[in-house]
């Protein structure tokens, strides 16, 4: 299984999209993120709850 959360967002889409530079931004993205973390990561995870493991990478 893999979520990537460039699926929910993309720091370059938004850039382009809304004329923000990488600071602005960033912090578009993050407030999106915060904003729809809930529902995207039940979405993401509904198939994957039975598994023995889940790995979160954090860069």
């Amino acid at each position: 299984m893999l979520a990537d959360v460039r699926e929910l967002i993309s720091l370059d889409d938004v850039m382009e999209e809304l004329g923000l530079g990488p600071n602005g931004g960033l912090v578009y993205c993050m407030e999106h993120l915060e904003d729809n973390l809930n529902d995207w990561l039940d979405e993401e995870l509904d198939n994957y709850l039975d598994d023995e493991y889940l790995v979160f990478d954090c860069p």
